[in-house]
C-alpha cells in the first residue's frame, strides 16, 4: 500500500513538473503550442504559460512534502472561503440542545435511546460517541477514547491547513521564477518588439498569478480551515463533557448549567 502511494505521488509530481516545463518552454518561445492554437488565441483570457508555471510549481512543491490525497483534500477546502461558517456560539448552542435531547432519552431507557439515536444521527463523531456509550467502558476510558478521536479529527484539519500554507508560501516564489524567464525572453529578443512584449507580459502575469493564488486563495483558506478546526474542537470537547455527564447520570439541571458555562467561554 505504501509503495502504491509513493508511485502515485511520483507520477503526480512528474505531471506537475511537466506543467512547469511546458510553461517555461512556452515563455522562452521554444515551443509555440498556445500561439499556434487558434482556439486558445481566440479565447485568450489569461496567460496560459504563466498559469502553467504557477499551478505546476505549487503542486510539485506540495507533493514533495505531502501525499496526493492530502493535497486534493486541501484543494477542496479552497471553496470553503466562500461558504458561510456558523459562529462558535451557535455550534455550542446546538451541542447543548443535542446533549439535553440525549439525556432525556437516556433517562427513560439507555439501550432504546442509543438504538434510536444511532438510527437518526448523521454526524460521524456522534455515532462514535454513542457506540462507545453502548459498551461497558468506564467513564474515564470513554473520556480518553473520545478525546483521542476529536484530537485526531482536529489534527487532520490542521494538516490540511498546513498543505494550503505550503501552497500559499510557494506560489509567489514560482511567480518570481516565471518573472525571471520572462526577463530572459526580453533580453534575448530585445530587437523583436513582439517577443519583447510577450516577455514583459509573462514576467508581470506570472508574478501576478503567484500573488493572487497565495493571498486570495491558499493563505486565507489555510487560516479559515485552522479557525474552523479550532472552533469544532472546542464544540467537540463540549460534546464529550455532555456525554460523560449522561454516563454519570447527572441531573438534567446540572448538565444544562454545566454546559451553559461553555457558551460564555
Amino acid at each position: 500500500m505504501h509503495t502504491t502511494r509513493s508511485i502515485t505521488n511520483i507520477f503526480a509530481m512528474i505531471i506537475a513538473f511537466a506543467f512547469v516545463l511546458f510553461g517555461v518552454l512556452e515563455t522562452l518561445d521554444i515551443t509555440a503550442v498556445v500561439r499556434n492554437n487558434e482556439f486558445l488565441n481566440t479565447y485568450r483570457i489569461m496567460d496560459y504559460s504563466s498559469l502553467a508555471i504557477i499551478i505546476g510549481g505549487v503542486l510539485f512543491n506540495s507533493l514533495i512534502s505531502f501525499h496526493l490525497s492530502d493535497v486534493f483534500k486541501a484543494l477542496r477546502n479552497t471553496f470553503a472561503v466562500f461558504s458561510p461558517v456558523e459562529s462558535a456560539h451557535k455550534q455550542k448552542a446546538q451541542i447543548l440542545e443535542t446533549i439535553l435531547q440525549w439525556d432525556e432519552r437516556f433517562k427513560l431507557n439507555k439501550n432504546e435511546a442509543i438504538q434510536y439515536l444511532l438510527e437518526h444521527t448523521q454526524n460521524d463523531l456522534h455515532i462514535t460517541f454513542l457506540s462507545l456509550m453502548s459498551t461497558n467502558y468506564s467513564v474515564e476510558t470513554f473520556r480518553q477514547m473520545a478525546e483521542k478521536k476529536i484530537e485526531s479529527k482536529y489534527l487532520h484539519k490542521i494538516d490540511e491547513a498546513e498543505v494550503l500554507t505550503t501552497m500559499g508560501n510557494s506560489a509567489p516564489a514560482f511567480g518570481m521564477l516565471g518573472n525571471i524567464f520572462g526577463m530572459i525572453l526580453m533580453l534575448t529578443k530585445f530587437d523583436d518588439a513582439a517577443r519583447l512584449a510577450t516577455g514583459l507580459s509573462t514576467a508581470i502575469m506570472t508574478t501576478l498569478y503567484g500573488l493572487v493564488f497565495a493571498y486570495f486563495a491558499f493563505l486565507p483558506t489555510a487560516k479559515k480551515v485552522k479557525q474552523n478546526a479550532l472552533s469544532a474542537y472546542h464544540a467537540d470537547k463540549m460534546m464529550v463533557e455532555g456525554a460523560v455527564m449522561i454516563m454519570e447520570n447527572k441531573s438534567t439541571f446540572y448538565i444544562n448549567d454545566r454546559l451553559d458555562s461553555f457558551l460564555h467561554s
